[in-house]
């Protein structure tokens, strides 16, 4: 599996990464949301613990699964934004 065409988006909070991702999606880019918040708010809806402030090694291993799966779902012959 090549790694190229693979961009990770960073920054602090509210510098715009998502504002970003979202602008190069709807211009045809692959883009993945940021698994942490996706998890968090998952956990917030069905009163759930795996949290990174109630059980993080929970938390980590569920970003981990799901940041593997989204590293697999990248094509190497278009961008990939994460």
């Amino acid at each position: 599996m090549s790694k190229e065409n693979r961009y990770i988006i960073t920054g602090g909070p509210g510098s715009g990464k998502s504002s970003l991702l979202n602008a190069l999606i709807q211009e045809g880019y692959n883009g993945f949301e940021e698994i942490s918040r996706g998890i968090i708010r998952e956990q917030h809806e069905i009163n759930g613990d795996k949290l990174p402030w109630k059980n993080l090694k929970d938390f980590a291993e569920i970003c981990f699964e799901r940041m593997s799966l989204q590293l697999n779902e990248c094509n190497s012959s278009t961008p990939c934004f994460y």
